[in-house]
C-alpha cells in the first residue's frame, strides 16, 4: 500500500499528462534486485525500503538520490504492526525472548521497530530467532503456527488479523512514530534530466494526495479502492476501508533525521561500514518543485 501513490499515478493517467510514458516494475526485494537497475540506469525510479542494503550501495560509490516519501510512521497511519501468531501470549518484549521472527531481510527498517520495542525489557533483536521471508509468506507461517511474529504491513495485516491468522502486539508508530521506512529514488541520469524527474515527482505527488483524501481523510475511496484492488495482491474491497492508511507526506518530505538515526542503528549493529552524510543522499528539490506547481496540500 506505501506503493499507492505510484499506483493512483499510473491509473488516473496522471504520468500520461506529464508526457511520461511510465512501467511499474514489482520486485520481491528493493535491495539486492533492485538497486544494481538503478545503479546502471536500467531503471531510473524505484521505490522501496530505507535499508542498510540502501546505504551501502551508497557507500559502494552507486549515486541515487533519495527524492520522496514513500511511507513513514506518522500518528494516526499505523500501516506497519507487530503481530504474533494465535495462542502466543505476549504481554511484554520479555515475551519474545527467543521466538522466531521474520522480517523480509537483514538490516531493514522494522527489525529497527522490533528493537526499540525489546529494548523496554533490556532485550535486542539478538535475543530472537530471526528468519527472513516475504511479507506474504508471513502470514500463512503465522496462521500453521511456524512462526511466531513478524512486522507485518498494510494490506497484509489487515487482512492477517481479520483471518484470525494473527494477534497484534503493537502499531510500529507506538514504537517509532515518524520513522522513514520507505523512499523514492531517482538513479543518478534520471536526477540530471530535470524537466523529466520534476514533472515525474508532480504526478507522484498528485498520485499521493489523492490517497490522502481519499484514506486519510476518509473522503469517497471507491475510485481508489477500484484501482488500488488491480495493483495489490489483496482484492478484498471491504479490507480497504477498515485498512490503517499509509504515511506518505502530501509535499513529499523525508524525514532525513529519522534516516540519520537508522543510519546509525545500521552502522552500529555491522549492517553498514561507510555511507556518505545525509546531505549527499537526500534531495528535495523536486519534491519541492512538485509541490509549489501543485499548491497547498488537501486537509
Amino acid at each position: 500500500m506505501s506503493s499507492s501513490g505510484l499506483f493512483l499515478a499510473l491509473d488516473k493517467g496522471y504520468f500520461k499528462a506529464e508526457g511520461l510514458r511510465v512501467r511499474l516494475i514489482p520486485f520481491r526485494s528493493s535491495g539486492p534486485e533492485m538497486l544494481p537497475l538503478l545503479a546502471t540506469d536500467q531503471l531510473e525510479v524505484g521505490g522501496g525500503n530505507l535499508g542498510a542494503s540502501f546505504y551501502n550501495a551508497l557507500g559502494r560509490g552507486i549515486r541515487l538520490k533519495a527524492v520522496a516519501d514513500k511511507g513513514s510512521n506518522s500518528p494516526g497511519c499505523g500501516y506497519l504492526s507487530l503481530v504474533v501468531r494465535p495462542g502466543l501470549e505476549v504481554r511484554g518484549p520479555e515475551d519474545l525472548r527467543g521466538k522466531r521472527v521474520s522480517f523480509t531481510g537483514k538490516g531493514v527498517s522494522q527489525e529497527i521497530v522490533v528493537d526499540r520495542f525489546l529494548r523496554r525489557a533490556g532485550l535486542g533483536v539478538g535475543d530472537l530467532r530471526l528468519v527472513h521471508m516475504p511479507y506474504a509468506d508471513a502470514n500463512m507461517a503465522m496462521a500453521r503456527g511456524n512462526l511466531d511474529a513478524t512486522v507485518q504491513i498494510e494490506p497484509l495485516l489487515t487482512e492477517a488479523l481479520s483471518r484470525g491468522w494473527a494477534r497484534e502486539v503493537c502499531a510500529a508508530n507506538q514504537v517509532y512514530p515518524y520513522q522513514q521506512s520507505a523512499a523514492i529514488l531517482y538513479s543518478e541520469s534520471f536526477c540530471q534530466k530535470t524537466a523529466a524527474a520534476r514533472r515525474f515527482m508532480r504526478a507522484y505527488l498528485r498520485g499521493v494526495r489523492d490517497y490522502h483524501r481519499a484514506f486519510v481523510s476518509r473522503q469517497a475511496p471507491e475510485p481508489e479502492i477500484a484501482i488500488l484492488t488491480r495493483h495489490v495482491p489483496v482484492k478484498d474491497k471491504t479490507l480497504y476501508r477498515r485498512m490503517r492508511p499509509v504515511g506518505l507526506n502530501q509535499d513529499g518530505y523525508l524525514n532525513a533525521r529519522s534516516m540519520d538515526q537508522d543510519l546509525k542503528w545500521y552502522q552500529a549493529h555491522g549492517y553498514v561500514h561507510e555511507c556518505p552524510p545525509m546531505g549527499e543522499i537526500v534531495d528535495h528539490s523536486f519534491a519541492r518543485w512538485a509541490a509549489g506547481q501543485l499548491g497547498p496540500r488537501t486537509r
